[in-house]
């Protein structure tokens, strides 16, 4: 009888199948070398100018018509609760913000207090305003320094992924993994 020959990538996982398929995918539309479009040299040349000045156009676009662009309000720092949260004064109206993307121990309003002192801070909202207790969500900014994003790298809260407020994720999970390379604060030695 005939053997049938089974490939041998079909006991790999889901994941790394997907992973192939689109690497495979990429490669294909950067080389025009699938069976849809199979173009000369200088047309595919024509072709991925075309795609990446389309890409650019849309990223242009983006930046510069942003409909989720963040509005932010600069704040006074009146305090730092033992909890964690901060009280604000925002045009003269005090507020409570909670920092939006992390966890945070008891022990954090020592490092909070370091970072946001007494001073002026900016206060970035995102999709989801205000939580369930009515705090001020919010992406606290001091000077250049993200200070949610700032904790987390000093090993001082943990990246805490919310389903609605993401706009600075992606820096969260990057101090996160600094911070646990290097050993720092929560992902230090006990």
């Amino acid at each position: 009888g005939a053997v049938l020959s089974r490939d041998p990538r079909s006991a790999e996982p889901a994941t790394t199948r997907a992973a192939r398929a689109g690497a495979g995918i990429v490669t294909d539309l950067l080389v025009c070398e699938n069976t849809i479009v199979r173009l000369p040299p200088r047309l595919r040349v024509i072709w991925l100018l075309a795609s990446l000045a389309a890409i650019a156009g849309v990223a242009l676009l983006a930046l510069l018509f942003d409909p989720g662009a963040a509005p932010r309000a600069t704040a006074r720092v009146v305090s730092v609760q033992p909890e964690g949260w901060i009280d604000v004064e925002v045009d003269g109206r005090p507020d409570r913000v909670r920092l939006i993307g992390i966890e945070t121990p008891p022990a954090v309003p020592a490092i909070l207090k370091e970072l946001v002192g007494g001073g002026a801070v900016r206060v970035e909202r995102d999709a989801q305003e205000r939580d369930e207790a009515g705090r001020l969500l919010a992406w606290l900014w001091s000077g250049d320094t993200l200070v949610n994003a700032e904790l987390v790298r000093q090993g001082a809260a943990r990246a805490a992924p919310e389903r609605v407020n993401v706009r600075h994720h992606l820096r969260l999970l990057a101090a996160q993994r600094e911070a646990w390379e290097a050993r720092r604060g929560l992902w230090g030695p006990p």
